[in-house]
């Protein structure tokens, strides 16, 4: 039995961003679908409910920010990536103007590393990872509080080591 990464839709009107997006993140264990406009996007997503949506902003017809809208409307759980040309990043309103939509944003070109980071860090805040015990400084250990805690010494030596 093999296991599913999370999935993704990636949702472009340009078929080279898709095939290189997808080949991205399939190398990385995610499982992708592909939309070529927003119609079909808010199909999958209604049908589908992935974990991540990786939008482009200028597409014809139905625009990446009425699909995010939408999206939001469908499944509000969904993380949208935009994924756009037009962010400037030394333009600080523009940059908010995209993160009031969206849950992070990509500026086109972009480079694997920078696509992989950016879906890895979006996915891995919002799900619950169980938590780390932390290491203690001295004597017998027990877990307690998410913390190793050493149960022969004085309540400063009880500190995680940070």
């Amino acid at each position: 039995m093999t296991t599913r990464g999370p999935q993704i839709l990636i949702v472009d009107d340009e078929p080279y961003m898709r095939r290189g997006l997808r080949r991205v993140l399939e190398k990385e264990g995610y499982e992708v679908t592909t939309a070529p406009d927003g119609e079909t996007a808010l199909k999958i997503v209604s049908e589908r409910k992935p974990e991540a949506v990786l939008l482009d902003i200028m597409m014809p017809g139905m625009d990446g920010r009425e699909v995010c809208r939408r999206i939001r409307e469908i499944a509000t759980t969904v993380q949208v990536i935009y994924i756009t040309a037009r962010a400037e990043p030394n333009d600080p309103m523009q940059s908010k103007q995209l993160r009031d939509k969206a849950d992070a944003f990509i500026t086109k070109p972009a480079t694997s590393k920078t696509i992989i980071s950016t879906v890895n860090g979006l996915l891995r805040n919002t799900h619950q990872q169980p938590e780390k015990p932390q290491l203690c400084r001295t004597g017998q250990l027990t877990k307690a509080g998410g913390c190793l805690q050493n149960t022969e010494a004085g309540e400063d030596d009880r500190k995680p080591i940070r």
